[in-house]
């Protein structure tokens, strides 16, 4: 039978939503608001789903719920699982390793050994980083440096590298890595944590924190905004080579299991 108490969470509940639509709360504030009047975590995310489908938008909106916050947008400041959903997506690499678990090109269209200690790249052309700045060899020269740096106190991706002894750009879209000693697995390390290319003119430029802040990439979505504990939003990079993608894509924290316990309760809930 319907009770007094069921009215008042639904009027409360309809007040969220329309806050929602308002962009007066967030999604995650909804959520943690909703959570308690509707009987839990899994059906305050149905209801945010069907909040959010009834808004009119020009665009399609992808949210991605995680289990934990972005900690980092320097690619070589993190291995976060959390972090590369978003980084691997913001940034391309040299290579690619796609589900069959193949390496394909990826900003290098080719690459060969030339001799046992020596691995040459070709770049692809035309390719632009999200504030317009051309992709070319100096790029990735500075980004792998960068990644092994023994100066870099804070890089977490140093290991991956060490078998380069240095690096060489004869010309603006080839790149030659000079190794200490043969190492075949090079290439398919360049497709992952710590092989993000970097612009080198902005980087330098802003300096690591704000890089950090307001990363920039090349990859098919390029950075909006990040509000700490809460979300970070993407929009599709139009001029991606690859293709555009026609969304916006917000990754939001999930709510843990207290936070939903706790406002659970606060709304008079016991069981």
């Amino acid at each position: 039978m319907f009770q007094e108490g069921d009215k008042r969470d639904g009027m409360a509940v309809d007040g969220f939503a329309r806050m929602l639509r308002d962009g007066k709360i967030t999604r995650r504030g909804f959520l943690v608001k909703t959570a308690g009047l509707v009987g839990g975590l899994a059906a305050a995310e149905g209801l945010l789903a069907r909040v959010a489908g009834a808004q009119t938008t020009k665009k399609t909106e992808v949210v991605v719920a995680q289990a934990g916050d972005l900690s980092k947008m320097d690619p070589h400041l993190t291995t976060s699982g959390w972090d590369l959903t978003i980084l691997l997506n913001l940034y391309d690499n040299l290579t690619s390793r796609h589900r069959d678990m193949k390496l394909y090109p990826g900003l290098a269209t080719e690459w060969k050994l030339v001799n046992p200690t020596l691995w040459q790249f070709k770049l692809r052309q035309g390719v632009k980083f999200h504030n317009g700045d051309p992709f070319t060899a100096a790029d990735v020269k500075f980004s792998i440096e960068r990644a092994y740096d023994s100066n870099r106190k804070l890089s977490l991706v140093r290991t991956n590298f060490q078998t380069i002894d240095h690096v060489e750009t004869p010309d603006p879209y080839t790149v030659n890595f000079y190794t200490k000693k043969p190492d075949p697995l090079l290439p398919g390390r360049f497709s992952f944590s710590g092989g993000q290319i970097m612009p080198k003119k902005y980087a330098e430029a802003v300096g690591d924190d704000t890089f950090n802040l307001k990363p920039v990439g090349t990859g098919p979505i390029k950075f909006v905004e990040w509000i700490k504990d809460d979300r970070v939003v993407m929009d599709a990079n139009r001029g991606y080579f690859q293709g555009k993608i026609a969304a916006v894509a917000v990754f939001g924290r999930a709510l843990t299991a207290d936070e939903v316990a706790r406002h659970y309760c606060a709304a008079g809930h016991r069981e």
